[in-house]
């Protein structure tokens, strides 16, 4: 569990997104009783991040655009557990952005954004990711997330809903490929708001 306040800006959150969900660190933390050394569990960490063809991080969406810095408010809460082939994270967190706390600057200055419909945007998301290795070189995994946002000040709500499932088959020691399908769908009561966006890649991954 953490709890973090700071001022920040959309675009830092971009570089360094704090909505990610830290796979290596609860990895890490989650084998810490069976493997003391940290730099063994460092390697022990990355190897199965590596066979499982699992993600360092889980990011969620970032529904904030604006120029403007604000103070964040966020509050995580996560718990992962691990066996020898399945690997189960889950993330809990609630982000409260507001332009006041610092003093709210002119739209006149800033532009439209979303701060312009309300200077206190309270986020409230969980995720889970499973990852199921069902054969020795293939695993398959899927993340499902749900985000709640309150902009306070026009009673405007959105809800964001998205899964991602991927298959990663191992070729060889060093050559990975992998298939990922996204869906992701917002429903909002603002006119004409609600979307739907499907996506399909597909990748390789060699390390040198």
């Amino acid at each position: 569990a953490s709890y973090n306040e700071s001022i920040s800006t959309t675009r830092s959150n971009f570089l360094l997104p704090q909505a990610a969900v830290d796979v290596f660190g609860y990895l890490d933390a989650l084998l810490s009783a069976s493997v003391s050394d940290p730099v063994q569990r460092t390697q022990v960490v990355n190897a199965l991040i590596t066979q499982r063809g699992l993600p360092r991080t889980l990011l969620n969406p970032i529904n904030y655009l604006a120029n403007q810095a604000f103070l964040e408010k966020r509050a995580d809460a996560s718990v992962a557990w691990n066996t020898a082939k399945t690997t189960i994270v889950l993330n809990v967190f609630r982000d409260i952005r507001d332009t006041n706390a610092i003093g709210n600057q002119s739209s006149l200055l800033f532009g439209v954004n979303d701060f312009s419909n309300s200077t206190n945007i309270r986020q409230d998301g969980s995720s889970v990711l499973v990852d199921w290795a069902f054969a020795p070189k293939t695993n398959i995994d899927i993340s499902v997330g749900y985000s709640d946002i309150l902009f306070r000040d026009s009673a405007r709500t959105d809800d964001l809903k998205f899964i991602r499932t991927g298959l990663r088959h191992q070729f060889r020691p060093k050559i990975t490929g992998s298939l990922d399908y996204r869906h992701l769908e917002r429903d909002t009561n603002q006119p004409n708001g609600n979307y739907k966006e499907n996506a399909i890649s597909a990748g390789v991954n060699i390390r040198f």
